[in-house]
């Protein structure tokens, strides 16, 4: 019985051991992994991205708890997204979008799993109990009777070619200072690259296969594991150096 947690909650507060403890009530032997808790506030496009790169990797039948929730206690409905094998349980407000393809289906927890739910608070009120009677065994019909036919969709980052130019944005920015673009490595075959631009400033004119390919503080493009381009310095902190944010446009000429 394995369940993952992806949240925005950090580690500092107890809001994660709280969810955590709901569940076991319902199912002693489950084992958690927690994918992150350190969401920035109400990211749905970051936790989007955190999701696609990681739920493919676990075993049919995981059950994953995705609480990034800044409308918590408004008319959204509480879902479960079934997705191949498994199970993705948080609110409908775009953080499943990749995962709401033909085959997957999306179903309304009934709220009365929990008639003393708090409004500000789902995620050990209403999501961990649904993930809990999963893990334990309970149908999803049981838990989520009813079919939505309509969960919310965000516009994902793409990139697109206009003339010669291919053109994305930042979609993410990890730990290290690392920028991940929305350009995939499919899109960068069918440009020639002569100049990588972000921000409407030079960045570096050809890519490279990893760090030590360039001396320490210079910049550096190349494919991340992720399969994005992504723009990095070499023992540098890249979006600190080049003031690069999410959003901020990238260009290939």
């Amino acid at each position: 019985m394995l369940c993952t947690l992806t949240t925005d909650f950090g580690t500092i507060d107890t809001y994660v051991a709280q969810m955590k403890a709901t569940i076991i009530k319902y199912c002693p032997q489950v084992k958690f992994v927690d994918l992150t808790h350190h969401i920035s506030q109400g990211n749905i496009m970051q936790t989007q991205f955190e999701l696609e790169q990681s739920i493919y990797l676990f075993p049919p039948n995981t059950v994953h708890l995705v609480v990034v929730d800044p409308t918590v206690g408004s008319s959204r409905h509480p879902i479960i997204v079934k997705w191949k094998d498994s199970y993705l349980v948080g609110p409908d407000n775009g953080i499943f979008t990749s995962f709401l393809e033909n085959g997957s289906s999306c179903h309304i927890i009934d709220k009365g799993i929990n008639p003393f739910a708090s409004k500000t608070f789902h995620g050990r009120d209403i999501f961990a109990p649904a993930c809990g009677e999963l893990l334990n065994g309970k149908s999803l019909e049981e838990i989520a009777p009813e079919i939505l036919e309509t969960p919310i969709k965000i516009p994902l980052p793409t990139a697109s070619i206009k003339g010669s130019t291919l053109t994305g944005i930042v979609w993410k920015i990890d730990h290290f200072g690392n920028v991940i673009t929305s350009i995939r490595k499919s899109d960068l075959e069918i440009v020639d690259i002569t100049a990588i631009r972000i921000n409407y400033k030079h960045f570096t004119d050809n890519l490279v296969g990893t760090f030590p390919d360039v001396p320490a503080g210079k910049e550096l493009a190349y494919t991340g594991s992720a399969g994005f381009l992504e723009l990095a310095v070499n023992s540098g902190n890249c979006s600190e150096l080049w003031e690069i944010n999410p959003g901020d446009p990238v260009e290939i000429i």
